[in-house]
């Protein structure tokens, strides 16, 4: 499973690498695809792995767009291992815009759920890493 959705990933990057070459511009509406890496905060032995993220874009006004996103990681570290599924809302300012850089800031909230675990509880987070309840991910032995 994990193959299939690099290899799916590159070819939509491969496919759309014609379309990266234009200028920088923020269509009203729009789709893509990213990946970035994910680490647990569990144990020191977390390993970094890889997360994939889809998502939707519309833009408001000219430097002020939304974006709906879901993202899969699988967590791995040697005392245990999670499957996370996560949706989140982002609002993004793009203050300038250059031919060659298009920089942005962003804040958002979401939601994230361990699919590995029957009947686990969704957990919340936001932008700024700031995870709740407390109580909660203190009596909960899965990776956040």
């Amino acid at each position: 499973m994990k193959q299939f959705v690099t290899c799916l990933i590159v070819v939509v990057a491969l496919g759309w690498n014609g379309q990266s070459q234009a200028q920088f511009k923020n269509p009203v509406a729009s789709w893509g695809v990213s990946m970035g890496g994910a680490q647990g905060d569990n144990q020191p032995g977390d390993r970094w792995v890889m997360l994939y993220r889809g998502y939707l874009q519309y833009e408001f006004v000219p430097a002020l767009l939304g974006q709906v996103g879901v993202g899969y990681t699988r967590l791995d570290a040697p005392t245990y291992s999670a499957q996370v599924l996560m949706a989140d809302l982002r609002l993004l300012v793009v203050p300038f815009s250059l031919p060659n850089l298009n920089p942005f800031l962003f804040a958002g909230l979401g939601l994230s759920k361990t699919l590995n675990i029957s009947n686990s509880n969704f957990l919340a987070w936001s932008s700024d890493r700031y995870r709740y309840p407390k109580q909660y991910l203190q009596r909960t032995p899965v990776a956040g």
